[in-house]
């Protein structure tokens, strides 16, 4: 499911905006730099982000060629279908017809001081108008949850509170580690505030979600992520395991620099949010990625390889 090419190509579609230019500079420098001593790799991938048929990039969504590179080991990436985003599994529908949403009158962009509705749905939750400021940056303090403009909305894709929906803004790598699997990295700066990447997969019904993870545990890997952040029960979750995207391959640590952020979309249940992660403080290049899993520590069944000065040494 991947493409093994040699060079790395910008193409832009009916409502597709062209990659970012500092993105574009950055992946092509690491590329670069990547065939210059190509004799260190066991193999490199240009790009991993198969587009499934049909699922063509929607109106202002970028599409940035994901790498990736294993320089420990002969392992190959693991077998995956790349998505973009999130599918529903069997009888989920993860979208909210246009007629029954409710959007902004906005002409031009949506601001903080703006009569935007959808800036009045973010100020229920806690936040003055939109969560993020003029340049798309997070603004909003953990745990908020994000009501982005939606398809009914009259605004531009170029609005500042269109963000997680333009999609990956930022040149990311999937690389192999020593001691702690598949990873994910960043290849150029990135600003604290700033989204990096979605947790993507195909979203199913918690009881199936429940049989698949005895199968998974059975096998020792899984990638299921319950959409429990703003239900009390938890009704769906995501299987990234075998149809996935970048954040699947976000590892643990006990001082992470990406925080999840649970946003709205086109989709009006609380169940079903889409799960973003941005980045808590200003990132380096080549740095890896990571979050907090926050499983619970008390059962002492698999080791921490984060590597933190403050370290809770068990992972789960």
């Amino acid at each position: 499911h991947y493409h093994f090419t040699t060079t790395t190509t910008t193409t832009t579609t009916a409502g597709e905006r062209s990659r970012p230019d500092r993105a574009n500079r950055w992946a092509d420098r690491a590329t670069d730099a990547s065939r210059a001593d190509s004799r260190r790799y066991y193999f490199m991938i240009d790009d991993i982000s198969y587009e499934q048929p049909g699922a063509h990039a929607r109106r202002g969504e970028w599409r940035l060629p994901i790498s990736a590179v294993n320089e420990v080991d002969e392992q190959p990436l693991p077998d995956i279908t790349y998505l973009h985003s999130c599918i529903g599994g069997a009888g989920v529908e993860i979208e909210t017809p246009i007629e029954f949403l409710t959007g902004c009158a906005c002409t031009w962009a949506c601001t903080r001081d703006a009569p935007c509705t959808c800036s009045k749905e973010q100020r229920l939750h806690g936040v003055e108008g939109c969560a993020y400021d003029a340049a798309g940056r997070l603004i909003a303090p953990q745990g908020t949850y994000i009501y982005e403009c939606n398809s009914a909305c009259l605004c531009p894709s170029s609005c500042p509170n269109r963000v997680v929906q333009r999609g990956i803004q930022a040149a990311l790598q999937v690389f192999k580690t020593r001691h702690k699997g598949w990873a994910l990295r960043a290849l150029e700066p990135i600003a604290s505030g700033t989204f990096v990447c979605e947790y993507t997969g195909e979203i199913i019904p918690t009881d199936e979600a429940e049989q698949r993870g005895l199968q998974y545990d059975k096998e020792g890997f899984s990638t299921l992520f319950d959409l429990d952040a703003a239900s009390p029960d938890c009704e769906f979750t995501i299987d990234a395991t075998y149809k996935c995207g970048v954040a699947r391959f976000l590892n643990h640590s006990c001082e992470p620099n990406l925080a999840q952020f649970s946003v709205w979309v086109d989709n009006l249940s609380a169940s079903l949010p889409r799960i973003a992660f941005f980045a808590l403080r200003a990132i380096e290049p080549f740095e890896e990625l990571t979050f907090d899993y926050k499983y619970d520590a008390s059962a002492q069944k698999i080791a921490c390889q984060c590597g933190a000065p403050s370290c809770r040494q068990w992972l789960l």
